[in-house]
């Protein structure tokens, strides 16, 4: 066979050029901030306020640190940015749920919240185990006290909303059955109710816990 048939030959039968890969499609921004939320809560969880790195955020996210620093500036502020999904999971549905469908605040009824409220205590208890960290090292760190204190704030004044506006629904008087403190009471009650639930699980049960908050809410408004 000649040479010029064999190259021939070569040229019928090479495998045809491969393509070229298509371009990566970038994502949107909106989406990178959500796997970048959802990857620091898990981190935060799994480590704490003080022992979360940006570098294993960004890790878990598939993300570099400079995506996660160009979308939230810092840990401190990543963090606020979860403490205000938070915020809006609870004011999406959460208040509500807990306080039912009441139509009067008897014994009964305060037992049914009481016990729907101390339900959630075990769901978020890391949660709750985060704010406490948070809490402890805002004693010693400006930036975080303001951080935790804007964040309380907002909830205290969300919960407070719905308890005024169910106790103008229930005929209570908000003045004379201290409507105002009950928001952050049940706040600070419950903090420290789910850590202890957290520390010893078999004695703060959520039967123990439904007792201790239905015998707050009854002190309050009875």
């Amino acid at each position: 066979m000649s040479i010029a048939i064999r190259r021939k030959l070569m040229v019928e039968t090479a495998a045809p050029p491969a393509s070229a890969p298509l371009p990566r499609k970038r994502p949107l921004r909106t989406d990178v901030r959500a796997d970048i939320l959802r990857a620091a809560t898990e981190q935060f969880f799994e480590s704490g306020y003080l022992g979360t790195k940006l570098d294993d955020v960004a890790t878990r996210a598939g993300y570099t640190k400079g995506a996660v620093y160009s979308n939230f500036g810092s840990k401190q502020a990543l963090f606020g940015s979860i403490l205000n999904e938070r915020l809006a999971t609870l004011l999406g549905g959460r208040f509500a749920t807990i306080l039912g469908d009441e139509v009067q605040l008897d014994d009964a009824a305060l037992a049914r919240i009481a016990r729907r409220l101390a339900e959630t205590l075990v769901d978020d208890g890391p949660w709750h185990l985060l704010l406490m960290e948070l809490a402890v090292h805002a004693a010693r760190d400006p930036q975080a006290a303001d951080l935790y204190r804007q964040s309380r704030q907002s909830v205290r004044l969300a919960l407070g909303a719905v308890i005024l506006e169910r106790a103008d629904r229930f005929g209570i008087d908000p003045a004379a059955h201290r409507v105002d403190v009950l928001a952050p009471l049940i706040m600070s009650a419950t903090n420290i109710m789910a850590l202890e639930g957290i520390l010893d699980p078999h004695y703060f049960t959520s039967e123990v816990q439904a007792r201790m908050i239905e015998a707050l809410l009854v002190g309050t408004l009875r």
